[in-house]
């Protein structure tokens, strides 16, 4: 038993860092990554035709509804014009 530890020791981690193991572990992650992309525009999509926005946060995702990102939009947009005439109207 101690000489089948001891092997295990030693073989199991070489596994872990052959290039075989680092080859198929980057195609799993590529696969991974191409799903999830392809999800995320699928449930974007669905969002949008409901008049909701998918947004990436730090956190991960939140939803808004497109009507308050197009108001926010525009007030910001606004406030920006005015303090530009602001701007432009100082001596």
């Amino acid at each position: 038993m101690d000489k089948l530890i001891n092997y295990l020791r030693g073989t199991v981690p070489a596994l872990f860092e052959s290039e075989e193991y680092r080859a198929k572990e980057k195609t799993i992650q590529k696969a991974f990554s191409e799903q999830q992309e392809q999800a995320l525009m699928e449930l974007r999509a669905d969002a949008e035709k409901q008049e909701v926005a998918l947004l990436h946060t730090p956190d991960g995702f939140a939803f808004s509804r497109l009507v308050a990102m197009k108001l926010s939009l525009q007030t910001n947009m606004t406030n920006c014009r005015k303090k530009k005439e602001n701007e432009l109207k100082l001596p």
